[in-house]
């Protein structure tokens, strides 16, 4: 699950921003907006993982508590219905995304400071290599094989090819999990990303 979540929003959406302009990265847009969803599914997915006992009405109110889709629902109401916000609640809400990075950097380098073991180690490499490598090239193949053009695609690319998300550790605290391997796979992504992202994004045609 760690490797399926990509750092879209505070990573690749403002480098693609900065470099393609406004009007070419729609295709990052809607995947955020998507994977509001995806993370609804997977907190239902984990719920009936960790729960012997089924019980679809609990799963179901669980996501009306799930901050992500509140988010996107108050988002869509807001822009169909045209609501202006106070200044007040615009700096709030700037203040509070802008707070997101540097606490889960805070909090990965504090899970960074324990110890771990080997086998933890090898799983942040695997997971690595899926984020990095196998999804982009994944990603690749399938545009190739319908003869998609590539260069409408790089910022798709782009976000393929991004450092793992957060959401992994919140999983990963809030159900139990060992965290050691999804931080040290955050690391690891973040430094080749600064790799992987300018490559897919420029070099290819």
């Amino acid at each position: 699950m760690t490797s399926s979540f990509s750092n879209h929003l505070f990573f690749v959406y403002p480098i693609a921003l900065f470099e393609f302009g406004p009007k070419d990265i729609v295709p990052i847009e809607t995947i955020i907006s998507v994977d509001f969803i995806t993370v609804g599914l997977s907190v239902c997915a984990l719920e009936l993982a960790v729960h012997k006992k089924i019980n679809f009405g609990q799963i179901f109110l669980s996501q009306l508590k799930n901050p992500a889709l509140i988010g996107l629902f108050l988002g869509i109401m807001i822009f169909f219905f045209q609501i202006h916000l106070p200044l007040s609640v615009n700096r709030l809400v700037n203040f509070i995304c802008d707070a997101g990075t540097p606490c889960a950097l805070i909090a990965m380098g504090v899970l960074l400071s324990y110890q771990t073991d080997k086998t933890q180690i090898k799983l942040s490499i695997v997971i690595t290599l899926l984020k990095i490598l196998i999804f982009p090239l994944i990603l690749f193949i399938i545009l190739h094989l319908i003869d998609y053009d590539l260069n409408i695609s790089r910022t798709t690319m782009m976000v393929a090819a991004a450092p793992i998300g957060a959401m992994g550790l919140v999983f990963a605290s809030i159900y139990n999990v060992t965290t050691d391997a999804v931080v040290r796979s955050g690391i690891i992504s973040y430094i080749l990303a600064l790799l992987s992202i300018p490559f897919v994004g420029n070099i290819i045609p």
